[in-house]
């Protein structure tokens, strides 16, 4: 049986306020042109307030295994720890879903992560924006900071690795024909998005936010990107809260000799653009089942 506990110990961990993440910070700064790698938690916060992956499958656990159904609780937790890929695998009707990711995960609204980091683009410290997102705050973050990006959805846009990108690895919701939901999407990531992926990363560092690892065609492709360095940001600690971190962060991590930048992602992106940023997470009233069934 594989001890995460001996894994975590082999990594590389820096909680941030501490001197290493200082240099970390320098390091990005003096670069220029790095790459990011955005997930669904950039995306959490107000006005912005798209539900996560894991906030997905959490409302799907506990409408699909009621109350009255016998060990539901261990049932939930099984679900608990399914991506959310798995799940719409099985939908019989994956139009509809396609439809309704487009309806209630635009995110039109972007955060102050967002423009953040559309203002790190602007003075050329960031170079290429990767996401998972379907959501377009990122696009109108940038948008209104009158910066001009190559927008990537399909095979057929224009890409240089020269230029500054925003690459939507798994589509986007003003295009829903491009939207990546189901595993049989994920099976194996397409030449043309492993190609922009190595081009954009290869000899830059990597700055990984929002984002759980939890999917099955990126993650692999990290290993292979020839990054100068990767620094992952996790909002928990590892050593004191293992369970999380998962398997793929803890591989990229160990395999590119990568570093985990622990703490809260406010502080990171207020580190690094050089003045304070607020957020406020929102209050999540609504069920996501109102949406789903």
């Amino acid at each position: 049986m594989i001890n995460k506990k001996n894994i975590i110990e082999n990594m590389r961990i820096c909680p941030i306020d501490e001197q290493e993440y200082e240099s970390l910070i320098k390091e990005i700064v003096v670069e220029r042109q790095i790459s990011v790698l955005l997930g669904s938690g950039i995306s959490t916060w107000s006005p912005t307030e798209v539900p996560n992956g894991l906030a997905i499958v959490n409302s799907l656990a506990e409408n699909l295994v009621p109350n009255e159904f016998p060990s539901y609780q261990q049932l939930r937790e099984y679900v608990n720890h399914t991506a959310f890929e798995h799940i719409f695998e099985r939908c019989p009707n994956h139009d509809k879903v396609r439809v309704w990711i487009a309806e209630h995960f635009s995110g039109e609204k972007p955060n102050e992560i967002h423009n953040a980091i559309a203002e790190l683009v602007k003075r050329g410290i960031i170079l290429h924006v990767y996401t998972t997102n379907y959501d377009i705050a990122m696009d109108n973050a940038l948008t209104n900071a009158g910066v001009v990006v190559n927008r990537i959805i399909g095979k057929n846009d224009v890409w240089n690795p020269d230029e500054p990108s925003l690459i939507k690895l798994h589509g986007s919701v003003d295009n829903p024909s491009s939207l990546i939901f189901a595993l049989r999407h994920e099976s194996l990531m397409e030449p043309w998005k492993r190609n922009i992926l190595q081009q954009g990363l290869k000899n830059r560092i990597l700055l990984v936010c929002g984002y759980s690892g939890m999917d099955f065609e990126l993650s692999p492709e990290l290993v292979h990107c020839n990054c100068k360095k990767i620094i992952w940001n996790t909002f928990h600690n590892p050593i004191s809260n293992p369970e999380h971190i998962t398997a793929n962060t803890s591989r990229v991590i160990l395999q590119t000799d990568g570093t985990i930048l622990a703490g809260n992602m406010v502080r990171l992106w207020t580190k690094l653009l050089g003045r304070q940023i607020s957020v406020t997470k929102p209050l999540l009233t609504s069920n996501l089942a109102d949406y789903l069934f």
